[in-house]
């Protein structure tokens, strides 16, 4: 089951890469070492260029269709992943993206080390890149890379001023003259959790909730309006029943465990044990925890779903949503049959 749907969303990215390559075949030998060289596949012939990048920072000019991307934080590396793009350089995705090795992050040249915590601007610099899609919430960092090549920026992906991955992706494809691959991405994904939900009908007389216990506080990861809600409803999952009351900020005191009530509840904890909600009565007494329908989400080395849940339901895309949900069907089994 796991690997189902993500074949499904490959067959654009290979689609594309196959063309890539009955192209060159029949080009000549100088395009032939162009090709072989290049980090795309081949071009639509859709997008005009020059094409203005406007963000919320500012504008900047692409001249040229780009081959050397560089993609930094937010949801740029996997989005370029998913169109079939290696960007020359990135962050570290393995972390809690380690399932993109199957979409060639293992080909990403150079993984950039953030510095003091910010966007590392010369070493982006030094990649010498046509384009650059990055996440900050600085004008500063942008006003730096737009010195050093068109860029691409988004401060947060969701929210009042958000910009969600699906403008992101079909900005990207726009920026890479891959639009209708852009399109093949969402419209995959669409299918893919569409068949999720159709497999599992039983999910809608269910609700869900998502929560992490870090040690020292405990949030609520799919209130009211947040992605990780959004996430659980496109599988068929109702909201659990206080999702209102809560919101991106709050850390829940121990007077409020109870309602965080929902009939599966996933934990993610990264500290093990689960040291704040264990010695819970009020917890313990959760009709999830009674039927076994409680998850704690331990992280471990040679286990990426912990942490890709409590990542990607803050940052959704196409890719990782996919990911997500089958691993989830495979957690659930016939446990809500």
């Amino acid at each position: 089951m796991l690997t189902h749907s993500l074949k499904k969303l490959a067959a654009p990215l290979f689609g594309l890469v196959l063309v890539a390559g009955t192209v060159t075949a029949c080009s000549s030998d100088a395009d032939d070492a162009s090709d072989a060289s290049s980090r795309l596949p081949a071009g639509e012939g859709t997008t005009e260029y020059p094409l203005e990048l406007d963000t919320e920072y500012g504008s900047t000019t692409l001249e040229d269709r780009p081959e050397k991307i560089v993609a930094y934080r937010g949801l740029g590396p996997e989005l370029a992943l998913s169109l079939g793009i290696t960007p020359i350089a990135s962050n570290d995705w393995e972390q809690f993206s380690s399932f993109l090795s199957e979409y060639g992050a293992d080909d990403i040249d150079t993984i950039l080390e953030p510095v003091d915590g910010n966007v590392p601007v010369e070493s982006i610099s030094a990649e010498d890149p046509d384009l650059i899609v990055v996440n900050t919430t600085e004008q500063s960092v942008f006003d730096q890379l737009s010195q050093v090549a068109p860029v691409l920026a988004y401060s947060y992906s969701w929210g009042e001023n958000g910009t969600d991955w699906r403008e992101q992706l079909a900005r990207l494809g726009e920026a890479t003259d891959l639009a209708e691959a852009a399109a093949d991405v969402e419209s995959t994904h669409d299918d893919a959790i569409q068949a999720i939900r159709d497999e599992n009908p039983e999910f809608a007389e269910y609700s869900a909730n998502f929560i992490s216990d870090k040690g020292d506080n405990v949030d609520v990861e799919s209130f009211a309006g947040s992605p990780g809600e959004e996430f659980f409803a496109q599988l068929g999952f109702q909201p659990f029943e206080k999702a209102e009351e809560f919101t991106n900020t709050d850390v829940v005191s121990g007077e409020r465990y109870a309602d965080l009530a929902a009939d599966v509840m996933f934990i993610y904890d990264p500290s093990g044990g689960m040291p704040t909600l264990s010695g819970s009565q009020a917890f313990q007494n959760l009709p999830a925890v009674q039927n076994d329908l409680a998850f704690p989400l331990e992280l471990s080395d040679d286990d990426p779903f912990p942490g890709t849940m409590a990542v990607g339901l803050r940052s959704p895309a196409p890719l990782t949503n996919v990911w997500l949900a089958e691993h989830i069907v495979d957690l659930l089994g016939d446990k809500l049959k």
